[in-house]
């Protein structure tokens, strides 16, 4: 498999530039921000979204105005990767760029960014994707497995998917909405989780239901891109292309 890709193919939030979604600021790129060097077991703590790489990762440092000087901008990026992760630890083509750039009037700062964010992303700092384990096997058969979704809705989605690849005796096309609603339905009505027991989506535009099933519901744990990474072989980094 080419694990080749265009970063800003990787980065696009797809189905997200529709205006009348009401799950995502509405821009182009998307990412989630880790914390690697913690103990702690949980997931992303920032989206970002931006037009562009140097928005996105303005966004990211937590920039309000886009209008100030841009080398004001690229300093504070610089400042909160640094919460990110150690220098000394960090080989990072970006700054190899920046440090050889002649003349800094000439300084390409969206090329600058799209190396940054290439940088971030081979350190598992960042991912377009949150990261899920399905954690609950309880001797019936089905291995603890990763899945991944920009969203949640996409993360159902891919949990559907990655429990019929797992479950070697279920070769049967399974219909996700029909699955997801069983699981959710069980999960509500047998084991007491406190959501919408009528539905997965009733009455929820926002996907309340949704997002409380995956943090309350037992079954999954928030992780990730590294320890998806490391520990399975069904999802591998991508090699991104700037």
């Amino acid at each position: 498999m080419d694990r080749r890709i265009s970063i800003k193919k990787h980065f696009t939030q797809k189905q997200f530039i529709n205006k009348s979604d009401k799950d995502r600021n509405h821009k182009r790129y998307g990412m989630y921000a880790y914390i690697i060097n913690s103990n702690d077991n949980f997931s992303w703590n920032l989206y970002s979204t931006g037009n562009n790489f140097f928005e996105l990762l303005a966004s990211f440092s937590g920039v309000e105005n886009l209008n100030q000087d841009k080398y004001d901008i690229l300093d504070k990026i610089i400042l909160s990767v640094n919460k990110y992760i150690k220098w000394s630890n960090f080989h990072s083509q970006s700054f190899h760029y920046l440090s050889n750039t002649d003349d800094p009037f000439e300084l390409d700062f969206e090329k600058w960014s799209k190396l940054m964010v290439r940088d971030l992303y081979n350190y598992d700092i960042i991912s377009p994707f949150r990261y899920y384990k399905f954690t609950w096997d309880q001797g019936v058969g089905v291995s603890p497995f990763y899945f991944r979704g920009q969203t949640d809705v996409k993360a159902l989605k891919s949990f559907s998917f990655n429990h019929k690849r797992t479950t070697s005796h279920n070769k049967n096309k399974i219909n996700y909405d029909n699955f997801i609603e069983d699981f959710y339905k069980f999960s509500t009505r047998f084991l007491g989780l406190n959501a919408d027991p009528d539905g997965i989506n009733g009455n929820n535009m926002y996907h309340y239901n949704i997002d409380r099933f995956l943090r309350e519901s037992g079954f999954f744990e928030a992780t990730t891109p590294k320890k998806a990474f490391e520990e399975n072989s069904y999802y591998k980094r991508r090699e991104l292309i700037v």
